[in-house]
């Protein structure tokens, strides 16, 4: 049988005044014959047996709460036929300590952060996904551009003094008879300036640069990152505080032919 197995990808961080970091999309793993794009399939599909067979669908990671210290949560890891696929990391804060989180693809770092989340954790080859980056490395006054979560094909890119970084590029899949794209990161947040695009390929959210009710978050069923958010205004009691946005849930699915 073919197979893809995409776990939940991660929340965007919160923010309050600031920019916090994109969620990394969630592991991507599949069967070569069902994947147009890059080598990042397996050979050959599984060989199963008429009997039971556990799977699991991994949730998207809730986006931090509004406020300087709340990282994205990382999604929930999927698998089916022993193959496993991580979540995706969490994004980074503003307030140090901002790196994004570890997972299936990194969480970006929010815009204290020069650094983004490690993809590809645990890791497994091919690699289910890709690193986060990181924020603009410079000083204050914002606004500096936070950091983007990893996609399965491409890793988040780095935040600069006015513009946080898109979410890195997912992965178009075929194993439903037409390509659908999954596992983008999502681009981070910022006080002003220009947010984080969506990832390119689809599914991760984009940053938020101005008072909303939350970030984008990543798309359903397809493993995509949540955006980071971008508060608006002084530090509290006077700051705008916003969530990020939420990860999409994942997904398992098993293609074989019936005789």
């Amino acid at each position: 049988v073919d197979y893809l197995v995409v776990a939940g990808g991660a929340g965007g961080a919160g923010a309050e005044a600031q920019g916090g970091g994109g969620g990394g999309g969630g592991g991507f793993r599949t069967s070569a014959s069902t994947y147009s794009g890059p080598p990042l399939a397996v050979a050959c599909g599984v060989t199963v047996t008429a009997s039971p067979y556990s799977i699991a669908v991994g949730g998207g990671g809730a986006g931090g709460a509004g406020g300087v210290c709340n990282p994205g949560i990382v999604g929930v890891a999927s698998s089916g036929l022993c193959i496993t696929s991580a979540g995706g990391g969490g994004g980074g804060p503003a307030s140090a300590p901002s790196t994004g989180g570890d997972g299936g693809s990194g969480g970006g770092g929010g815009e204290a952060s020069a650094s983004g989340g490690t993809g590809n954790t645990p890791p497994v080859s091919p690699a289910q996904g890709t690193n986060g980056s990181g924020g603009d490395p410079g000083s204050p006054p914002n606004p500096r551009g936070s950091g983007a979560g990893g996609g399965a094909t491409e890793a988040g890119v780095q935040g600069a003094p006015t513009v946080s970084g898109r979410g890195g590029a997912g992965a178009p899949n075929a194993i439903t008879g037409s390509a659908v794209s999954y596992a983008g990161g999502g681009g981070g947040g910022i006080k002003d300036g220009t947010a984080g695009a969506a990832s390119p390929c689809g599914t991760g959210g984009a940053g938020k640069p101005i008072p909303a009710s939350s970030s984008n978050p990543g798309t359903l069923n397809r493993g995509g990152g949540g955006g980071g958010s971008g508060g608006s205004g002084p530090v509290s009691p006077c700051g705008v505080c916003i969530a990020g946005g939420n990860g999409g849930s994942g997904v398992v699915i098993i293609r074989y032919k019936f005789q």
